[in-house]
């Protein structure tokens, strides 16, 4: 007995299946990072920060800080709607963003250990600012996300733009 034509079919259907996962995942961080992000904007827009004598530049390195968290999250819900509505042209751009949000992830950790007497007050702003800054973007760091979706991403645009058998269709 040969191999059944329907069997093959889930092999062929595995890409769109991975790049739909991926959209509802980037949808899902984004909205998951999105919340905590907009309610720590909202606080430190409204109360402020408690006043740090070491921290000085606290307000504009979370403002900063905040921003390209927001940009983040945001371009991550446009790519997951891409990804959601079959297509893959956008996923060179979310390998990108997850790389960027992994040296993201660990610059403010290496600006924290400047200690020369000119920038220790920017050091300690940064330090002050990352938690409440970047925790939008921590919430995708729990499964690893900015990690194993850059390898997923490359092999979903790949195997569609490889199409069935090779045979050159594009998305």
């Amino acid at each position: 007995m040969g191999r059944d034509a329907g069997a093959e079919r889930p092999r062929k259907d595995r890409p769109r299946r991975v790049l739909t996962a991926l959209g509802v995942l980037n949808l899902l961080f984004a909205i998951l990072g999105l919340i905590p992000s907009g309610i720590s904007g909202a606080t430190v827009m409204f109360q402020g920060l408690a006043a740090m004598p070491d921290a000085p530049y606290e307000i504009p390195a979370f403002a900063v800080m905040w921003s390209v968290t927001v940009c983040c999250l945001v371009g991550l819900a446009i790519i997951g709607a891409d990804f959601l509505s079959g297509r893959a042209r956008l996923a060179p751009w979310f390998s990108g963003l997850l790389a960027f949000e992994v040296v993201w992830t660990v610059l403010p950790g290496l600006l924290w250990r400047v200690w020369t007497p000119e920038w220790r007050p920017v050091a300690m702003s940064i330090a002050a600012a990352t938690g409440i800054a970047n925790g939008g973007i921590m919430v995708q760091w729990f499964v690893f996300y900015p990690v194993w979706g850059i390898f997923a991403a490359r092999w979903v645009k790949r195997a569609i733009v490889a199409g069935p058998a090779g045979s050159g269709e594009t998305t």
